[in-house]
């Protein structure tokens, strides 16, 4: 993860490939705050991209976003497309009485959000693929927010789903 002075340097950088932009230790400060959970490699890749094609100084989610979308490229996560066409694989390789393995843990959770059996015996099966794109898309997009979610606004939420389970436990839900 990058350090506040790595960050401070990154940010030193841009200021000369902004020259326009006025640097102030306290948007150091902050912008190495909410960096400091992003790996520095990313970080450095994602800023030489966003001065390679942006006019001016980028936001803290500009940069976050920029550096983390390099990061979950790297994960190789199928698009949904490509999920459609491991599933239709599986079903003429595997059929309906065993349940495959899928090359991502989001595919799984499609099918299995849908019924293997369903999606295997399915005489509806441009319907079934519109609807599974959107139910794959829905899981990728949670897995996306879920990422690029900051560690402490990450903390809270887990606080309150723990809370949450508790209640329903303790309600005997």
């Amino acid at each position: 993860m990058a350090t506040f002075e790595q960050v401070a340097q990154i940010l030193k950088l841009m200021a000369h490939a902004y020259p326009r932009y006025e640097l102030s230790p306290d948007t150091i400060e902050l912008y190495a705050r909410m960096l400091s959970d992003i790996p520095l490699d990313a970080l450095e890749a994602g800023t030489k991209e966003i001065m390679a094609n942006n006019t001016f100084f980028p936001s803290i989610a500009e940069l976050r976003n920029k550096a983390l979308d390099i990061v979950l490229n790297a994960r190789g996560i199928p698009s949904p497309t490509e999920a459609w066409e491991e599933v239709i694989r599986k079903i003429n390789e595997v059929g309906s009485y065993n349940f495959p393995e899928f090359s991502h843990t989001l595919i799984d959770k499609s099918v299995r959000s849908f019924g293997w059996k369903r999606l295997c015996q399915s005489e509806q099966i441009e319907f079934d693929r519109t609807q599974f794109i959107k139910t794959y898309e829905t899981y990728y997009n949670r897995a996306v927010y879920d990422a690029k979610m900051l560690p402490e606004v990450k903390a809270v939420s887990d606080k309150y789903a723990l809370l949450s389970e508790q209640k329903l436990l303790s309600e005997g839900k």
